[in-house]
């Protein structure tokens, strides 16, 4: 994400936390150039990347196709028709590194609603399993995006992100988070913010007035919310009053991009 001037603008960009986030349940959309898709051809990706067979595969790819993985139950179902309110479009502006999102973003006429359901996976597996059912989705003909994180990925930069869970252990931060930065003037310090840890119950967390550039910010961010899903399932996460390495204090405060909610920021 790129830098902006306001928090009024970052805020716009990036999508509010939700407020009864239920972290056992998460969502992802893939964007389709038109209402088809094959549920059979899935199975076959989704085994052939993670070696687990899909059961009970729907004849009629107009019906949903739910199935149990890793300790999650999975669902794909299509909805022939644009994802509403223009959503598509606001998350394509939150990826400046993908000239084309916008343009994917308009000529998408349908989507996937993927969810992964806990039923035995923790909150970290079960994120873990919605990244591969997700990466194994961008496989699909037709496919122009991956909607996910309140940003708009392309399906091979999706998919290149969800391969480091080939390591059981891996964290896929990149697909589950986006990071923002912005400044509060044109010559202020840099501010930076996530979007994505509120579906977890967890608070957004803030870098406020830092002398370093975006890419030290969104570096340090990435850290953060790496070790807050890493933990989210023991309860060992950053909370308000801690201190990290090098003396930084998190400090659980009224948000400056989400001035609504009470983010976990950071100075340094």
């Amino acid at each position: 994400m790129t830098d902006q001037t306001h928090a009024a603008q970052a805020a716009q960009v990036a999508q509010s936390p939700a407020e009864e986030a239920n972290p056992k349940t998460l969502t992802a959309s893939v964007l389709l150039a038109a209402p088809h898709w094959d549920p059979a051809a899935f199975a076959a990706d989704f085994e052939g990347d993670w070696g687990v067979k899909v059961e009970g595969v729907p004849s009629n790819p107009g019906e949903p196709l739910a199935f149990r993985a890793m300790g999650s139950i999975i669902v794909v179902g299509m909805n022939p028709c644009e994802i509403p309110d223009r959503m598509a479009e606001a998350h394509a502006k939150n990826n400046p590194d993908w000239e084309g999102a916008t343009e994917a973003a308009l000529a998408h006429r349908a989507h996937l609603v993927v969810a992964a359901i806990a039923e035995t996976a923790g909150i970290l597996e079960n994120a873990r399993n919605l990244v591969r059912a997700v990466a194994s989705l961008t496989l699909s003909p037709g496919v122009l995006a991956v909607d996910a994180a309140t940003m708009l990925f392309t399906p091979e930069g999706y998919r290149n992100g969800a391969a480091l869970l080939v390591d059981p252990e891996a964290v896929p931060v990149m697909n589950l988070v986006a990071f923002g930065t912005w400044r509060r003037s044109e010559e202020g310090a840099t501010c930076g913010y996530t979007a994505g840890l509120a579906a977890f119950g967890l608070p957004e967390c803030e870098v406020l007035e830092c002398a370093q550039g975006s890419e030290t910010v969104r570096g340090f961010l990435a850290n953060v919310a790496r070790w807050q899903l890493a933990h989210v399932d023991a309860g060992e996460v950053i909370r308000g009053g801690d201190e990290l390495k090098g003396g930084i204090r998190a400090e659980l405060k009224p948000g400056a991009a989400f001035p609504e909610y009470e983010t976990l920021q950071f100075t340094f």
